[in-house]
């Protein structure tokens, strides 16, 4: 991770095209070791999802990074590397009309555009069973799952300054969503968003510069209820 080996991670393992109506959840979970080695054992044939899991200590808040797809196939062993080779992005963070943000609860996540259209909405259907019948269709459509293996997600890095950097961004196109969260009040757990910008990315093959610098990018306040 940005240039190291990833050390002491938690690594997970699900399956690619799994959702909320399979019989069963198929899911592992290791740690890496000091070289950022992990081994997964006696996993059953399928398409698969590695990908490094961070606690982000927000309320149940992970950070998911790096999805790497793997196909298995019984009695397959099979190795892979979970890294990423690109540019480095950079921008300035800061608060519309100068609002209180607590820096240390920002969140910046950089996601991969692969053209998957989201799952079918239970809205558009009028029973339980054809909304279960086209969800089904959707997890399994082969189009879908070679869209699946597309995504990957990276997690930025925020320094005392509010300057945020990407490491290793492969060129394409990319949805950058900035989350600023509330300090929980005294005795709670609850963290309440409080800031939110989202913006389309574009990192060319060969950019004019590098770093690319992402200028100055403003958080916008939320309305609370």
């Amino acid at each position: 991770m940005h240039g190291e080996p990833a050390t002491g991670k938690k690594i997970v393992l699900r399956r690619l095209n799994q959702y909320f109506r399979d019989p069963v959840f198929i899911g592992y979970q290791t740690t890496s070791d000091q070289e950022g080695k992990f081994s997964f054992d006696k996993i059953i044939p399928g398409n698969f999802e590695v990908s490094i899991e961070t606690d982000r200590g927000l309320e149940n808040n992970f950070a998911i990074e790096l999805q790497t797809p793997v196909t298995l196939a019984s009695g397959e062993t099979k190795t892979i590397i979970v890294s990423s080779e690109g540019m480095e992005l950079t921008g300035q963070l800061s608060a519309q009309n100068g609002s209180k943000i607590f820096w240390t609860n920002v969140v910046a996540e950089l996601s991969r555009e692969t053209g998957l259209g989201a799952p079918p909405s239970r809205n558009n259907f009028v029973s339980n069973k054809s909304h279960s019948a086209a969800t089904e269709r959707y997890y399994k459509d082969p189009k879908n799952i070679e869209l699946m293996k597309q995504n990957r997600k990276f997690v930025g890095i925020i320094s005392d300054r509010q300057e945020l950097s990407f490491s290793n961004i492969p060129p394409g196109n990319y949805t950058l969503e900035i989350t600023a969260f509330s300090a929980p009040e005294k005795g709670s757990h609850t963290f309440q968003k409080t800031h939110f910008i989202r913006q389309k990315i574009t990192v060319p093959e060969k950019p004019a510069e590098i770093p690319i610098d992402l200028g100055e990018l403003k958080m916008e306040e939320l309305c609370r209820s």
